[in-house]
């Protein structure tokens, strides 16, 4: 093999392996916010008689719900900086 071809191997390992720590990162916090919301509802219908959609309890899976959908874009921005230079050179933000 080629010099080159070594460096370019290297770099496809390297990014493959960011790839799966950034999947392993997004899915864990997926299932951390989703977790909860998820679990009250199934207490719900298996007929769990203190389950309360009222509450304060319930109010903070649903929060933790939409905090999924903040926390990518943080995590993305962490991993990769190519986010990061297009969200500064982005005429929306």
């Amino acid at each position: 093999m080629c010099a080159g071809q070594e460096v370019r191997n290297e770099n496809v390992v390297r990014a493959r392996a960011n790839v799966i720590k950034t999947l392993a990162t997004v899915s864990l916090f997926f299932v951390f916010c989703w977790a909860w919301n998820q679990t009250y509802y199934l207490m719900y219908y298996l007929g769990y008689p203190h389950v309360d959609f009222t509450s304060a309890f319930y109010n903070f899976t649903v929060i933790m719900v939409f905090l999924n959908c903040c926390v990518n874009p943080i995590i993305y921005s962490i991993r990769y900086d190519q986010v990061v230079l297009t969200a500064k050179t982005s005429k929306t933000l």
